[in-house]
């Protein structure tokens, strides 16, 4: 049942980006090696996230970009022309929205690590255990084993220890908590204290506590320098806006830049009345202008107070903010409202739901 429902789903989708893409052209479109704009700089992104192509986003149609169109054509059996037409383009965008549908599968990494630190732990047990052996011992003639640092002072005293050395820890390896009181009164007793007490002298000389110290210092300036490069990309009157709805905006305001446009400035009010309606086409699941809820968008506009001396609104319904924008682009009347000089501020809101998966609204005004 899932299934059957993902896959009409699907199929919706790709429908209404063909016919979003022939109402916008009823002539070839294709473009390729110079072209510049957001279109190019659409492409980019899609490719990019079907890994495609490595060069920056730039929206212009280089060398960089004619390889990966032609690695996607290959790819997807199209004719490798490294031109984007109009078969190409309707084959990315499908290949970008069930790229983009089946996130899902990202809680395996999860059960991954949950049995690799279970053994991680039992390690590190045994060989910490082995180590508290010579603890005990300090206080009797087992100080002995520790003289590492006394050959380095005394050549010849090095040659005679390390032999007795290695015998003594076999045994107390073993039964480390019966034999430890019996060995102390034993006739080794008497040989080892004089070299016990200088050897507790150099095993304080161990504890420096400068050593960490070191580090210190170090995790202080690095981090510091790190959060200082953050560029505000575009101009914002107080209000919230999410991640895709950012997105949005800076997709157009970039190709109003690539028009020589000024950018424009997000109007806070008029997100919440754009949010409002893609909420209510994904709600009712309808796609017009003209909501069964608020009436016309101007009316929709009015009724929250926000003055204007001319207004425009578009609509999209698809996937991801980058193809929704790419099919806006694409489309005469909504281009026209996206690069008009007219306008100077703009409401952007984006709803899930809908048979697209997601409502997009672009509410446009200028005081």
């Amino acid at each position: 049942m899932i299934s059957n429902f993902k896959t009409r789903r699907m199929y919706v989708t790709i429908l209404l980006c063909l016919l979003l893409f022939l109402s916008a052209h009823t002539t070839a479109f294709a473009f390729g090696k110079g072209a510049k704009g957001p279109d190019v700089y659409a492409v980019q992104g899609m490719l990019k996230s079907l890994g495609y192509f490595n060069g920056s986003i730039s929206g212009y149609y280089g060398p960089a970009t004619v390889l990966g169109v032609k690695l996607f054509q290959k790819a997807y059996g199209l004719p490798v022309t490294g031109v984007m037409d109009d078969k190409t383009l309707e084959s990315l965008l499908w290949a970008y929205g069930n790229a983009k549908l089946p996130p899902k599968p990202a809680p395996k990494p999860g059960p991954q690590t949950g049995p690799t630190p279970a053994p991680a732990p039992s390690k590190p047990g045994p060989q910490t255990g082995p180590t508290p052996a010579p603890a005990p011992s300090k206080p009797g003639p087992q100080a002995g084993p520790t003289p590492a640092p006394a050959p380095s002072k005394p050549g010849p005293q090095a040659g005679p220890t390390p032999a007795p050395a290695p015998s003594k820890p076999g045994p107390q390896a073993g039964p480390i908590p019966a034999p430890a009181p019996s060995k102390p009164p034993g006739p080794q007793t008497s040989p080892t204290p004089a070299p016990a007490p200088h050897k507790p002298g150099p095993q304080a000389g161990p504890t420096p506590a400068p050593a960490p110290s070191k580090p210190g210092p170090q995790t202080g300036p690095t981090p510091a320098p790190t959060p200082a490069p953050e560029p505000a990309p575009i101009p914002l009157i107080p209000g919230e806006l999410s991640s895709e709805e950012r997105q949005m905006v800076e997709l157009i305001n970039q190709a109003r830049k690539d028009a020589g446009l000024a950018p424009l400035i997000v109007n806070a009010e008029l997100s919440k009345t754009a949010r409002m309606k893609s909420r209510d086409m994904a709600d009712h699941n309808y796609f017009s202008h003209q909501s069964p809820t608020y009436g016309s968008p101007l009316e929709l506009i009015k009724k929250f107070g926000i003055s204007y001396a001319s207004a425009e609104e578009n609509i999209a319904c698809n996937q991801t903010v980058m193809a929704a924008q790419l099919a806006l682009m694409n489309s005469s009347s909504q281009r026209a409202n996206i690069l008009s000089k007219d306008f100077t501020e703009i409401g952007v809101g984006i709803a899930d739901g809908g048979s697209c998966g997601k409502m997009f609204t672009q509410q446009f005004i200028r005081k």
